[in-house]
């Protein structure tokens, strides 16, 4: 399954990098970047593998304590 952010998602991913990095150095910034791609690789190889969000056809999850990714998943594609 292909794996795509929104232009939003992909600014406030790059957000989180530069505040992880600038606040608490590289390496939390790199850990963070590690953690969101194994659970990306996990979305695009089991992408209902994850709870859903609430009771919508949204799904969850969790990257880190702090911070969630929401997605769908479309089929049509």
């Amino acid at each position: 399954m292909k794996v795509r952010l929104s232009k939003l998602a992909t600014l406030e991913y790059r957000e989180i990098i530069f505040n992880l990095a600038d606040q608490y150095g590289d390496e939390k910034a790199i850990q963070f970047e590690i953690d969101f791609e194994a659970k990306r690789d996990q979305l695009r190889n089991f992408p209902f593998s994850f709870g859903t969000f609430f009771e919508t056809k949204k799904r969850k999850f969790m990257v880190n304590p702090y911070i969630t990714v929401i997605y769908i998943v479309n089929e049509e594609v």
